[in-house]
């Protein structure tokens, strides 16, 4: 939301005026026809990104949370231009279907939080690095 936006420049102190860092507010589809279910933005990518941080939409497909669900604007953005760097939070299946994809150009940190080893420095993020 608009309010999430805000608040991570907020919290990030990042100024209107940084051309460095694009923080996108887009409206969510929702395909729950697909097997398994995704949701995404509706964004285009149209440039390349160094660093892309996926964190959203929400699992949740008509008030309901599943898990299984796959947010996928990341393949849109990898078939434009693959990013050095990709962050996703505790998405698990979309930790997984990165992976499945494109195994073979990233390599992979996965989330403390999705091997369930949380200790006081866990990673909460996967880390997917491209393979130079």
């Amino acid at each position: 939301s608009e309010h999430w936006c805000n608040n991570t420049k907020r919290l990030a102190n990042i100024s209107e005026n940084e051309s460095r860092i694009e923080i996108i507010f887009a409206p969510r589809i929702d395909n729950i026809y697909s097997n398994p279910k995704e949701t995404k933005y509706e964004y285009i990518v149209t440039k390349p990104y160094d660093f892309v941080l996926k964190d959203g939409p929400s699992l949740a497909i008509n008030g309901i949370r599943d898990k299984t669900t796959i947010n996928t604007n990341i393949f849109d953005i990898i078939d434009i231009h693959p990013p050095k760097i990709i962050l996703v939070d505790i998405r698990k299946s979309t930790v997984d279907e990165i992976q499945k994809r494109f195994g073979s150009i990233y390599s992979l940190q996965i989330s403390d939080v999705i091997k369930n080893q949380l200790r006081p420095d866990y990673r909460y993020f996967s880390i997917f690095k491209a393979i130079s």
